[in-house]
């Protein structure tokens, strides 16, 4: 339902042909915005394969998506996540980063009676929280020589915007 939402129609294979199906047209998948290109392979694998079983990596799962959707997008990593998949994930959007340490934040609630009405209230699904504990995140940085230093990242408050604050005080500079 996530991806139904996400991509505001459904993907669909049928004569041998993918089809993007929107509002009762049918478009080949080829016709499609670059963000349902993009993420259709994603929805079918979810459609077909047993998740638990299967690495994704997803480079840039925020490519071409309103920033609404972005945030749409990081509850299917959520989702994808909890169904047991293992990812690996490279992006450049703070909407995308935000969403996904607002679910790490609330879990971090989860022993308490009310976390379903703190949930809810945040607008989260109780079960997207995701556990801090079993995510990791770094940044690549480049040095002076050209080459790039990994650098992973203290989640202790989510993962940090570290890059993105030092090129935003850039260009304002």
């Amino acid at each position: 339902s996530l991806f139904r939402q996400i991509l505001d129609g459904e993907i669909v294979y049928k004569d041998n042909k993918y089809y993007y199906l929107i509002d009762k047209a049918e478009l080949p998948i080829s016709a499609a915005a670059a963000s349902i290109r993009e993420l259709a392979p994603i929805e079918q694998m979810v459609k077909k394969v047993e998740l638990s079983k299967t690495a994704i990596l997803i480079e840039e799962p925020e490519a071409h998506l309103h920033p609404l959707k972005q945030r749409m997008m990081a509850d299917i990593t959520s989702s994808l996540l909890r169904a047991g998949a293992y990812l690996q994930i490279t992006t450049h959007s703070d909407y995308y980063l935000r969403r996904i340490n607002e679910f790490m934040l609330i879990n971090k609630l989860k022993e308490r009676s009310n976390f379903n009405n703190i949930a809810q209230f945040v607008g989260i699904i109780p079960e997207l929280a995701i556990d801090a504990t079993k995510v990791s995140a770094y940044l690549l940085q480049r040095r002076e020589d050209g080459s790039a230093e990994i650098i992973e990242q203290n989640l202790e408050e989510g993962i940090p915007f570290a890059s993105f604050h030092d090129a935003l005080k850039e260009s304002l500079s």
